[in-house]
């Protein structure tokens, strides 16, 4: 996927379709809108749902049987302890089951995920760099001005980049009672909806297309 538009991009379009109603907004509020339209349209195509991560690093501080998940993960799909694929359950289950499972320790076999962690069936005896493996939907990263950030726009087609524009541009307030902000709106709702149904088509495409030769 080559990278055409940066956030740098974005703003100056958005820039010149608002400077014909003589528009400033809040800058922080474009950027708000910019990454709401990044994690749509990471939601419509599934782009970042085989993201991987591993305690190899210091994204998972385990304190007790409490594996704290990496910021940028939006959903937990498995989850390993050393090659074996643990078992997801709930607080009821190990509370009727396994009777003293929030003090005894030992090699998990089962996890409850929770908002922002991960919740295993004992306290792990052994907590080796490497041994937990969490596989699942990621968070794109945010549009930032910092020189070597992370591009967001890197995760699409170049040809849909420009889509977070068209969003900011759709949900940008607007004065009904004033034409050119009512057509504004009216435009970049219509391009906003046509362009993330055909991204989703794209990818999707590209995911179950079979191919012949």
């Amino acid at each position: 996927m080559s990278t055409q538009y940066t956030w740098s991009n974005i703003i100056e379009f958005v820039s010149d379709v608002l400077e014909k109603e003589g528009a400033r907004p809040n800058a922080s509020t474009v950027r708000m809108l910019g990454n709401k339209a990044l994690g749509i349209m990471a939601d419509r195509t599934d782009m970042l749902s085989g993201t991987i991560w591993t305690n190899s690093t210091t994204v998972f501080p385990i304190t007790g049987n409490r594996a704290s998940l990496p910021i940028d993960c939006r959903g937990v799909g498995s989850v390993e302890w050393d090659g074996v694929l643990l078992e997801r359950t709930t607080f009821d289950w190990l509370d009727e089951n396994s009777d003293g499972w929030r003090t005894a320790t030992g090699t998990p076999s089962y996890f409850v995920p929770t908002g922002d962690a991960l919740v295993f069936d004992v306290i792990p005896t052994v907590s080796t760099a490497g041994l937990l493996v969490v596989r699942g939907r990621a968070l794109p990263a945010d549009f930032s001005d910092s020189t070597g950030a992370t591009n967001p726009l890197t995760y699409f087609p170049s040809h849909f980049q420009i889509a977070p524009a068209y969003y900011i541009l759709a949900e940008l307030p607007f004065d009904p009672d004033k034409a050119i902000e009512r057509m504004r709106f009216e435009k970049y709702s219509a391009m906003w909806s046509n362009e993330l149904q055909a991204l989703q088509g794209a990818m999707n495409t590209r995911r179950y297309e079979r191919f012949s030769y």
